[in-house]
């Protein structure tokens, strides 16, 4: 059976067999849906002999890896990908036969599916290790910083959290995107209110990106930290900023006065 869709921005407008429609419509790898639609019809799929036949490529792929035969490798391991697309372990496998033929985007793309698919799954401490090591080995990957953010927000850890969006801050700042870097800091302050560095990065990027608005609510949570914390040099310079910004604002001016007694 075959299928076509007539709405040109289908993603089923080129038609073809019916379990390419299903997997569309299922959102499912097309060995996955074949399998699910072999389930739902009742249809006899002798899962042992796949299971045996990707075993044999994965045997093949890794002993042309030992060869040194990356041609041989990558062919036998999408052949094995193509029967268990999910498979993290034969990702990995293949992500290595990449490196092989020296091709570190697509071995970074399979890995980047490993990490997505063990955060799904969930199996955290594993994609942490591997998000880790790949980090150490690229720290400004912008796909790893995005993966290590989702991955620490599934962690709960609001600490490590806040050290990460800072780290992605740094980065957005240096590629010289400041809307993106104030995001992440405004989601650091969220979990960490008392911490005046966020708050002077904040105010610094408002200032830049001429959100006025937000420059004076910034500086004014920072106006309140500081004085909570007895901090009154820094006190008095964020004052000081302040009535730059707002001249005729009274209040201010006494405030600083105050502080100066």
């Amino acid at each position: 059976h075959t299928f076509k869709c007539m709405m040109r921005r289908c993603a089923a407008f080129e038609g073809g067999p019916f379990v390419q429609f299903w997997a569309i419509f299922t959102r499912q790898e097309p060995i996955e849906a074949a399998l699910d639609l072999a389930d739902k019809l009742k249809l006899s799929i002798d899962k042992e002999s796949l299971a045996k036949l990707a075993a044999s490529h994965i045997e093949q792929a890794e002993k042309a890896l030992k060869q040194k035969d990356a041609e041989a490798a990558r062919a036998a391991i999408d052949e094995a990908l193509a029967l268990d697309p999910r498979n993290a372990q034969w990702r990995l496998l293949s992500a290595r036969v990449w490196d092989s033929a020296n091709r570190p985007a697509e071995a970074l793309r399979d890995r980047l599916n490993v990490i997505d698919t063990w955060m799904a799954d969930p199996k955290i401490a594993q994609a942490r290790e591997l998000i880790d090591r790949l980090l150490a080995d690229d720290p400004e990957n912008a796909e790893l910083l995005d993966r290590n953010l989702a991955l620490t927000r599934q962690e709960g850890q609001p600490r490590k959290l806040v050290d990460a969006l800072n780290h992605r801050a740094d980065l957005l700042e240096r590629r010289h995107e400041p809307e993106q870097a104030l995001a992440a800091l405004t989601e650091a302050h969220q979990l960490q209110a008392d911490d005046p560095a966020l708050l002077r990065r904040m105010a610094g990027l408002c200032q830049d990106l001429g959100r006025r608005a937000e420059l004076h609510d910034a500086l004014a949570r920072l106006t309140q930290l500081l004085e909570g914390l007895g901090e009154s040099e820094q006190l008095l310079e964020t004052l000081q900023r302040r009535i730059e910004l707002d001249p005729e604002d009274l209040g201010l001016r006494l405030h600083r006065a105050r502080v100066l007694e």
